[in-house]
């Protein structure tokens, strides 16, 4: 519905999430340079009112997550990927929603009489920015993500528009016309040290941050039509990156600095292009006779409608660190980085948060961090080895093994790493733990009767028993979401490790994969109906997924380094 566009062109958020994926309908110089495409959530008049949509970072899959005769525009995705907010005016008047990243869950954050809108979320979550009206003119606003404690920062007779956080959330980003004309100032976080940066006769309107060196995309008709720019945190060295006769606008960062995504009517329609941070290989995305528009940058890594995560561990970047893809291969994003090896990652219930392993500081410790690769917090600090952590059902607890009281055993601990506790306690070692999607069932390797064997425990340690009996090495077992299979590592059958299904007592064994190569580290997707694992058949480790009964084997990952250690998320 065309109402609302004047009003809305002002402000501009919906979100872009930029990772790995194919060339698609991008030429691949564009993605070898920008190297993080991905997601893209915009909304679309091309039903004939605005919508929110999704899309890959080709622009294909392009799906509708909003359905109502209302405008859904302007939304902006939540650092950790799960929430979207955006504006409706379904119910009369332009208000603040926020819902899942599949559609779901809309909810009314903001209520009352007047025009709220171009909400975007901080760095933390915690909070959302956020244009309103209800004081006679546009101000900026700030409240709690969940719509309480709703304050106004800004307070002058001029409008304002287009608020952001910075990567830090210490300041925010805001175009204001207080000066006759739109400029883009900055403030901090409370609204005090407002500034303009701009500072010209022209029109410059949305900016955006980019996270790191906090460096500002923007646009600008200083130069005759509307044109993106970029400038730094201060103001200067402003830069213009597009040139044609068309509008280029409402700019947003790519995750990773590399790209910037914008709207360009310079196909006769509003479309959402992609472009290195140069300026160069310019794309249209989008691709229809309606209208899309106003991209925003969310985090790199992000839970959306279709598509599962893995997390796996690779040394393409010249050591092991943890990286997240989505099930079918696309969308690889390296999330953590620095020279030790973090390795055994495992992603949360939730899909919000990733536990892993890591030698940083000195020796194997467990630690969790945001899905994001942001917020990384150390959990457990002793002399001893702590390793293959795996998250309860619930979320509440980590399941790990231990070296620290003199022998390997599985211990479990609450997710802020109190609380440790033996729950294996024998003399042999007890390893790689994972638990069953009702929470009353641990798997485990141990050697306890001489070489490593499948075992399975209460989840409080009592009624440990024996599944596996033979001569070769049984190991990495996961349980099936429905509790009847466990699929497991062995080398029985021959001098590699292939993968086997069991039933969960134990019976029926079957070989599900064979060939003369190593395969291992299986697991699950929270569906039963896939199992991830890595392999060798190709000549080096790379990430493979198969049907539940060994079917339809396919590779995931597809480079020279070792990739290996793989794990669902939801």
């Amino acid at each position: 519905m065309m109402k609302s566009k004047s009003i809305l062109h002002s402000f501009g958020f919906v979100a872009v999430a930029l990772w790995a994926t194919g060339c698609g309908g991008m030429d691949c110089q564009s993605k070898s340079n920008g190297a993080v495409l991905g997601k893209v959530v915009f909304h679309s008049g091309r039903d004939g009112d605005d919508e929110i949509f999704v899309m890959n970072g080709d622009g294909t899959g392009q799906t509708q997550l909003t359905f109502n005769s209302g405008d859904d525009s302007l939304g902006a995705l939540s650092p950790l990927g799960n929430k979207i907010v955006f504006t409706s005016d379904r119910d009369g008047n332009n208000e603040i929603y926020i819902m899942n990243t599949d559609g779901s869950g809309q909810t009314r954050l903001t209520n009352n009489v007047n025009s709220d809108r171009g909400a975007s979320f901080s760095p933390d979550g915690s909070q959302i920015v956020f244009i309103s009206d209800r004081d006679g003119n546009d101000e900026v606003y700030v409240m709690n993500a969940n719509g309480s404690g709703q304050l106004r920062l800004t307070n002058d007779p001029g409008g304002e528009g287009s608020p952001s956080f910075s990567p830090n959330g210490s300041r925010i980003a805001f175009r204001s016309n207080r000066d006759g004309n739109d400029e883009i100032y900055v403030m901090n976080a409370d609204g005090s040290g407002q500034t303009n940066l701009t500072n010209n006769a022209a029109e410059d309107r949305q900016p955006s941050f980019l996270g790191g060196s906090g460096r500002i995309a923007f646009g600008s008709d200083r130069d005759g039509n509307q044109e993106i720019y970029v400038m730094d945190a201060s103001g200067s060295n402003q830069t213009r990156l597009t040139n044609n006769a068309f509008v280029d606008k409402e700019a947003a960062w790519g995750a990773n600095g590399q790209m910037i995504a914008f709207t360009s009517e310079r196909d006769g329609n509003e479309e959402i292009y992609l472009m290195d941070a140069s300026g160069a290989n310019q794309t249209n995305l989008s691709m229809n006779s309606g209208s899309d528009e106003n991209p925003n940058v969310g985090p790199a890594s992000l839970r959306l409608p279709g598509l599962r995560k893995i997390a796996f561990i690779s040394d393409r970047d010249g050591n092991d660190e943890i990286y997240l893809m989505n099930e079918d291969g696309s969308g690889s994003s390296r999330l953590t980085n620095n020279p030790a090896v973090d390795e055994e990652p495992a992603i949360s219930p939730d899909g919000t948060k990733i536990v892993f392993v890591s030698d940083r500081d000195g020796d194997d410790e467990i630690y969790v961090m945001n899905a994001n690769g942001s917020g990384v917090t150390q959990l457990t600090s002793n002399a001893g080895v702590d390793r293959q952590p795996w998250f309860t059902p619930d979320g509440s607890r980590i399941l790990f093994m231990s070296d620290r009281d003199g022998n390997s055993e599985i211990y479990a601990m609450n997710v802020d790493g109190s609380n440790p506790t033996n729950l294996s306690n024998n003399p042999s070692g007890d390893y790689r733990p994972t638990i069953s999607a009702d929470g009353t069932k641990i798997a485990f390797a141990s050697d306890r009767d001489g070489n490593e064997e499948v075992y399975v425990m209460n989840s409080d340690g009592t009624g440990q028993t024996r599944l596996t009996n033979d001569s070769g090495q049984d190991a990495y077992a996961a349980i099936s979401p429905d509790g009847t299979k466990i699929v497991f590592r062995s080398d029985r059958d021959d001098i590699n490790n292939e993968l086997y299904m069991m039933d969960s007592d134990g019976s029926n064994v079957v070989r599900l994969t064979n060939n003369a190569v190593w395969e291992s580290k299986p697991d699950f997707s929270k569906d039963g109906a896939k199992i991830v694992f890595y392999s060798e058949r190709d000549g080096n480790p790379e990430i493979y997924v198969m049907g539940a009964d060994g079917s339809n084997q396919t590779r995931l990952t597809n480079n020279p380094a070792v990739d290996e250690k793989p794990s669902f998320g939801p």
